[in-house]
C-alpha cells in the first residue's frame, strides 16, 4: 500500500495537479490584489470587468477556466498588467538538440531571461551556478 507521501508525489505530474496549482496561485494573487484596493468587492470587480457577479464569483473560486480576454479584463481591473508567461524547460528532460542559456538580471519581475540560444554540436562551456559548483556541457 502506498504511503500518502507517495500518492502525492505521483499526482505531481498531473495535468489537473498542474492546473489547479498554477489556478490557486493566480487566485491569490488577485485576491491580495483586491485586497490592496481597499478590500474591493467581488461586486466592484464585476462591474469593472463588465461582468456578473456570479461570473466573477466562479473566478475567483477557480471554477472556471480563464480566457485571455478575461485576464486582460480582470488585471484591467485591479490596475495591473499581466506578465507573459514563460516557459522553462523541465530539469528531468533530456537536450533535444539545442540548449538555451540563461542569465540572472538584477531588478527583475522575471526570474530568468533568455540570453542566446546554442546548437549543441557547437556547444562546450564551463560555467558556475548560483551555488558556485562548476557545470561543464559540452556537445557528444
Amino acid at each position: 500500500m502506498k504511503t500518502f507521501a507517495e500518492i502525492y508525489e505521483s499526482m505531481k505530474d498531473t495535468l489537473e495537479y498542474e492546473t489547479e496549482q498554477l489556478s490557486l496561485a493566480f487566485t491569490e494573487s488577485v485576491l491580495l490584489r483586491m485586497e490592496q484596493l481597499d478590500d474591493m468587492s467581488g461586486k466592484v470587480l464585476a462591474e469593472r470587468m463588465g461582468f456578473s457577479e456570479a461570473y466573477v464569483s466562479k473566478l475567483l473560486k477557480g471554477k472556471n477556466n480563464f480566457t485571455l480576454e478575461t485576464l486582460v479584463k480582470l488585471a484591467r481591473a485591479l490596475e495591473c498588467r499581466i506578465e507573459p508567461p514563460m516557459l522553462l524547460p523541465n530539469e528531468k528532460e533530456e537536450a533535444s538538440g539545442q540548449v538555451v542559456l540563461f542569465e540572472r538580471l538584477p531588478k527583475s519581475n522575471s526570474s530568468f531571461v533568455p540570453r542566446s540560444v546554442v546548437p549543441v554540436h557547437q556547444m562546450s562551456i564551463e560555467t558556475q551556478n548560483d551555488d558556485n559548483n562548476t557545470i561543464t556541457a559540452a556537445a557528444a
